[in-house]
């Protein structure tokens, strides 16, 4: 079985994020993308939108890297 863990800052994030968007956030608001570990995924995007970025692993913005069209960053 898996243990239960303490929710990691990227799924308090999603968790506030949802109530703020009274659990409907639409295809264009940003929701912090994190993976089956509660950590950062390395880009982050803004909905089903072309705007991506870098992430490091505290899900804060790394500058340079955000891009606007389908090519998404390194």
């Amino acid at each position: 079985a898996l243990l239960p863990r303490a929710e990691t800052v990227c799924e308090r994030w999603r968790l506030s994020l949802m109530t703020h968007y009274s659990g409907q956030p639409s295809s264009q608001d940003y929701m912090p993308l994190c993976d089956a570990h509660g950590n950062f995924l390395p880009v982050q995007c803004y909905g089903n939108s072309s705007f991506c970025w870098c992430v490091d692993h505290q899900g804060v913005e790394m500058l340079g890297t955000r891009s606007y069209d389908n090519v998404k960053p390194p």
